[in-house]
């Protein structure tokens, strides 16, 4: 019921933000042409040849939007919390869409009206906002849209959902009341206590009832299904908190329905559907723009490589990615051409417990070396995340002889695609122990966000120009 109603819902504002945005660009677009005629005139910058930034920015905005909450801001009634979502977004966009075309230098003279678009942007997705938030709170509240639940239990559980319902009223959820159950705690107000379990089917009857939440502890299921069949009888709308039922499981939980069987899944890693979206189009994005971009050093490393030793320019290994998946990765090549055969004669240097890493490897080259040290060896891995087989942050990819040598607990970092750099990386890269690296990878993925990964980015800048912990 208040799923329909809540996709409904942001299927529409995103419909009228589309709108927005469209009605934003040529706003802009016209309010350029009558400003600053001059600049107009020099500038071929023609609305029919540039829909392309329209056709950009619309998807791109949503995403951003979306990432930034400014959808669930709009069932606030603070304006600043209307407001911050929706700049940040438009913020976010433009700065993404102004270093692509600083890179690439494509139509440098029309910063102006991403200026003029921004401003203009803000302010109707504002407004629209500000609009969507006045109607619903003056006027909804006056209609008789409201669905009456009836709470059964009167534990924690049902006080937190009436609470939360009671925070969302211009969802047109209205508490009834609780029926209660004997020998369970009674954590809610006493006085809207308006029976007991057993008189469900009375107060089905005798009221406008259109959902009952069952929330009762495990050991009264027996209970709670006889009410269930009992909704199911009248007709009426029956759910129940899947934390009643596994109380002692802490992940993520989701239903999915196969082929009309309800599938419950426990998930390891946090389930954003939208962040981890975007992080997917970001990295696909980016890596193909650095890939051109850095394509003169690949070139002049390549060189480098094959005119100082003999072998290959690229080192191609197998690794494990997302829940074991093996893939190729790719890397400059920094050691000789037998690296792989001398590494038996070289075991007893480990320095780490099953990664193998020796501070000073005497198979590494003299060029090899410059390239680990500035980290340039790792380039090539953006052709795995162009691929997919890797995102630019998360847990390093480890080699299929380390992963059969993990514990249960150390596996888990494999729930999550592998990164180019990663949370240990910018907090002591080599010097860390193995055992710490395994925890600030799980830290990582419990944690894990768009935020989070943007932060991990910058930090990387100043870790690989200090070349501390690198070797």
């Amino acid at each position: 019921m208040l799923k329909e109603k809540v996709e409904i819902s942001l299927f529409f504002y995103i419909v009228l933000d589309i709108l927005t945005i469209t009605t934003s660009f040529f706003a802009a677009f016209y309010l350029r042409a009558i400003f600053f005629t001059e600049i107009q005139a020099k500038e071929a910058w023609g609305l029919q040849t540039n829909l392309w930034f329209l056709w950009t920015v619309i998807p791109l905005w949503i995403l951003l939007l979306l990432y930034e909450k400014a959808y669930f801001s709009l069932e606030r009634k603070n304006l600043r919390e209307l407001f911050f979502p929706t700049i940040k977004a438009v913020v976010e966009g433009l700065v993404i869409i102004l270093a692509v075309l600083f890179f690439t230098k494509i139509f440098a003279k029309s910063r102006l009206f991403f200026i003029i678009f921004g401003i203009v942007n803000v302010s109707l997705l504002f407004l629209m906002r500000w609009c969507i938030s006045f109607f619903q709170s003056r006027i909804f509240r006056n209609l008789p849209f409201y669905h009456n639940v009836l709470m059964v239990g009167t534990g924690k559980n049902a006080r937190e959902l009436s609470h939360f319902f009671e925070a969302h009223s211009r969802w047109g959820i209205k508490i009834e009341g609780f029926l209660k159950v004997k020998g369970v705690k009674v954590e809610v107000d006493e006085a809207r206590v308006i029976g007991l379990l057993k008189d469900l089917s009375y107060f089905l009857r005798s009221l406008p009832i259109d959902w009952v939440i069952f929330s009762l502890p495990f050991k009264e299921n027996n209970l709670m299904m006889e009410g269930i069949k009992t909704c199911k009888k009248l007709g009426v709308l029956a759910s129940c908190p899947i934390s009643d039922f596994f109380p002692s499981v802490n992940t993520n939980i989701s239903l999915e329905v196969y082929s009309d069987i309800p599938l419950l899944n426990f998930r390891t890693t946090i389930g954003k559907k939208w962040e981890l979206l975007v992080k997917g189009i970001f990295d696909r994005i980016v890596s193909f723009i650095l890939l051109i971009l850095l394509s003169p050093l690949f070139l002049v490393v390549g060189v480098l490589i094959r005119s100082t030793s003999k072998g290959p320019v690229f080192f191609k290994q197998m690794r494990c990615g997302i829940n074991g998946r093996e893939f190729i990765f790719f890397k400059f090549r920094t050691m000789v051409e037998d690296a792989e055969r001398r590494r038996k004669e070289l075991e007893h240097l480990n320095v780490k417990k099953i990664v193998f890493k020796i501070t000073e490897d005497p198979r590494i080259t003299k060029v090899g070396r410059i390239l680990r040290k500035t980290s340039i060896d790792e380039l090539p891995q953006l052709f795995n995340v162009l691929k997919g087989d890797m995102s630019f942050v998360g847990p390093r990819p480890p080699v299929p002889q380390e992963v059969k040598l993990y514990e249960d607990w150390q596996r888990r970092r494999l729930s999550m695609k592998p990164g180019l750099t990663c949370i240990w990386q910018v907090k002591g890269r080599a010097e860390l122990d193995f055992d710490e690296w395994m925890k600030l990878d799980l830290e990582y993925i419990d944690t894990w966000s768009l935020s989070l990964d943007m932060e991990i980015l910058f930090r990387t800048i100043p870790a690989v120009l200090s070349t501390k912990g690198a070797y």
